[in-house]
């Protein structure tokens, strides 16, 4: 085979072969990052709005979601515009992938969430706004490519519901119960009756006209005066109407006062027989401590879970006669006493008896005052072995310290059917009856309900047919 005239040149050509890959290399790489950097931009945004059904009213939320899942987000913001009113209720600015960056940690979504109602806007106005949300985009190196604008249109709606009284002779006593009959906007979800903390709602009229609603209501036992008594409306927006002034008289009723002595013996009755039965006390070793626990942060429990448990009223009048008080037995607490406890001969407590206490012979029979389904047949607090009676609409009947419970949750009852005997479970002193009366689960003097002619004066003669109360209660 003939040699090379120029061995050493042939050699040089073979050694360049791998530094021109390698410069080609490079070259291919330089010119792909200043390609990426020159010529990348960033994907378009999504920007996605939960809105509702786009209405606000004096309350209002918005909640939008930005994403770039390519080179991250650059910046968001979103405004409320309506008008020459321009409110900015997120801006937020973020750094993205470089153009010619193919990894690192970025920010791929955000969400911006804002209350846009009245009440966070006063200037508002009802009518028509507008919902602006903006995402910038990561650029190259020699370009910016112009933000992705989306934009929803919001119906601001600020009438309220229409709700006007009917009924006239409203008359209602401190502590005690009536009823108002109204007309309200077919765009109100929750109407009813307001004092002090005190919730009453309305119902629909049992074959009243579209419109007509009822709501039984009370005045606080602590209460002396209705100014603060309001009928109200409300739509799904938060707008609110309300009537006041539609009590024609109120009967101031001061609450009685009482003073009880505790012994040693009662505090260390009830302490061994509560603790052990109520998961949320625990024992102080010490019995005055173990007493006060009881006598207040769990008499406010069981207040609470009183008006839970009007959660599930039926919505319906179960009864039709007078409520029955407890037969043969001597009253021996009246309702709304005002109760001091001194122990050692200081003043060591003080509660509000919201109840009417009724004494017999021991393990009496207890009747139920009236027709009505158990709600409650159980230990509970301080009212030891209960049954809660619901009588429709949220008018509950309780009678505690049983010693034995005849009936079960659930059970419908008749008026005078026996449901249990008289006891000394719970806060009591002695075998006894602890009867209450509660309205949507706070109580009210039961004395009213075992009136016929209350009853027919103040709530039949509103109701009309809607309340099947027989003409003569027995």
């Amino acid at each position: 085979m003939a040699r090379s005239k120029y061995p050493s040149l042939g050699k040089k050509r073979r050694s360049a072969t791998p530094f021109r890959v390698f410069l080609l290399l490079v070259l291919f790489i330089v010119g792909a990052v200043v390609g990426l950097g020159a010529l990348r931009h960033a994907s378009s945004p999504v920007i996605e709005f939960e809105l509702g059904a786009g209405v606000i009213g004096p309350r209002g939320h918005v909640k939008v979601t930005f994403r770039e899942p390519d080179r991250g987000l650059a910046e968001v913001q979103l405004e409320l515009v309506q008008g020459e009113l321009v409110r900015i209720l997120c801006a937020k600015a973020f750094r993205p992938r470089a153009p010619h960056e193919l990894w690192g940690d970025v920010t791929r979504e955000h969400t911006c969430e804002a209350e846009i109602g009245k009440e966070a806007f006063p200037e508002i106005e009802e009518g028509a706004l507008e919902l602006r949300a903006t995402a910038g985009r990561a650029g190259s190196w020699i370009s910016a490519p112009e933000p992705l604008v989306e934009r929803r249109p919001v119906k601001v709606k600020l009438t309220p519901p229409l709700v006007s009284v009917t009924s006239t002779h409203i008359y209602v006593a401190q502590g005690g119960a009536e009823v108002v009959v109204y007309t309200v906007g077919d765009d109100a979800v929750k109407h009813g009756v307001e004092i002090k903390g005190w919730s009453f709602p309305g119902y629909a009229l049992p074959g009243g006209a579209p419109g007509q609603a009822f709501a039984l209501f009370a005045i606080p036992f602590n209460v002396a005066g209705t100014e603060e008594l309001r009928l109200f409306a409300e739509d799904t927006l938060g707008n609110r109407a309300s009537r006041t002034g539609f009590v024609h008289e109120f009967f101031p009723k001061p609450p009685t006062t009482d003073t009880i002595r505790l012994s040693d013996a009662f505090m260390k009755k009830v302490a061994e027989e509560m603790i052990p039965r109520v998961k949320s006390v625990q024992d102080k070793g010490d019995l005055l401590q173990n007493y006060l626990q009881l006598n207040g942060p769990l008499r406010e429990r069981n207040r609470a879970r009183l008006r839970e448990l009007a959660q599930s009223s039926a919505q319906r009048f179960l009864w039709s006669e007078p409520f029955l008080p407890m037969k043969n037995a001597a009253v021996m607490g009246s309702f709304a006493d005002q109760r001091t406890y001194t122990y050692n001969g200081a003043a060591v407590d003080t509660q509000t008896h919201l109840g009417i206490d009724f004494a017999s012979v021991a393990q009496a029979p207890i009747q139920a005052a009236n027709n009505g389904v158990v709600l409650h047949a159980d230990y509970l607090g301080i009212y030891g072995n209960s049954v809660i009676i619901d009588h429709g609409y949220g008018l509950m009947t309780l009678y505690g310290h049983l010693s034995t419970i005849s009936v079960g949750t659930g059970e419908e009852v008749a008026r005078g059917q026996e449901i249990g005997r008289s006891g000394n479970t719970g806060m009591a002193g002695g075998d006894h009856l602890h009867y209450a009366t509660l309205l949507q689960g706070y109580p009210i003097n039961p004395k009213e309900w075992w009136d016929a002619n209350w009853l027919n004066d103040r709530l039949k003669l509103k109701l009309g047919e809607a309340l099947p109360l027989a003409a003569e209660g027995n």
